[in-house]
This record gives C-alpha cells, structure tokens and sequence, in this order.
C-alpha cells in the first residue's frame, strides 16, 4: 500500500494514489458530490454494491457525482487482490465507470490521511466494507436530496 502523509484543510484538498499507481489530486472532483466508498472483491455484498454504486454513477454522473472507490482489506481480509487485480475484477465484471484508488487501510493508525480526515470531520466510524444495506436502500434519496438541496 503506498501511503501519501499530508495535512490539509478539506477532503478535496488531498492527494491520493489511483489504482493504477498514479498520484491525483482529489481537488478535480471539488464542486462534485462525491460518494466516498471502501469496497472489496470477496465481500457477501460485493455484486449488489458494485452492482448499486455503477448504477449511481452511470445516472447521476452527468449531474456533477461521482462514486469514488478506496479498496480495503481491513475488514475480514475481503480484499486480498493487488490493485491490478482488483481493477481487472471491477472493470470486467461490473464496467465500473468511477475513479477507483490504490488499496488504503480506512481506519486505526495507520488509516489514509483522507480518510482520517473524513472520519474526524465528520465524526463518523467506518465500519463494515462497502456500503451497508440499509445505506444502500438509501444512497440514491440522500444524494438526489443532496444535489436538490
């Protein structure tokens, strides 16, 4: 896992690695909502999430959101791929559209900056991977709110 130490003011102030390798700025996606999301390849919801999040995306894209995907294996060791792998798998079986991101831990010490930040700002734990499905009932009502409001 390749780890970018900084400290910034808000979330798209942050430079991540995407899951080709490649350093980004999250600043492209300012102005955006953005659906922040830790996903894994070998989670019992795997294909209703993935399946759900590029429904989002392919909808709600062109109104300024964006699903951005942070592999974790902190959760069960459901994603034990490499990055390649894990691209390869989320391409090939759903066509995800959305940025995805290099393999980051979300919480405890050693959690990626961003999401330090995230969880600091907004008091919120991370805790299972991928989207609960309650919250998965819920997504598309709270960001059409959201982009409404």
């Amino acid at each position: 896992m390749m780890r970018v130490v900084q400290k910034e003011d808000d979330f798209y102030s942050f430079k991540v690695v995407n899951i080709r390798g490649k350093l980004v700025s999250l600043d492209k996606y300012r102005g955006s909502v953005s659906l922040v999301v830790n996903v894994a390849s070998e989670c019992g919801y795997t294909d209703s999430h993935y399946k759900a999040l590029q429904k989002l995306q392919r909808e709600l894209g062109p109104y300024h959101f964006n699903v951005l995907a942070f592999p974790c294996n902190q959760f069960d060791q459901q994603e034990p791929n490499t990055n390649k792998e894990i691209e390869t798998f989320a391409r090939k079986t759903y066509q995800v559209t959305f940025p995805m991101f290099s393999k980051v831990a979300v919480k405890g010490t050693g959690a990626h900056p961003a999401f330090k930040y995230l969880t600091g700002e907004f008091n919120h734990l991370v805790a299972a991977t991928l989207l609960s499905p309650a919250l998965t009932q819920l997504a598309i009502p709270i960001v059409l709110t959201t982009l409404l409001s």
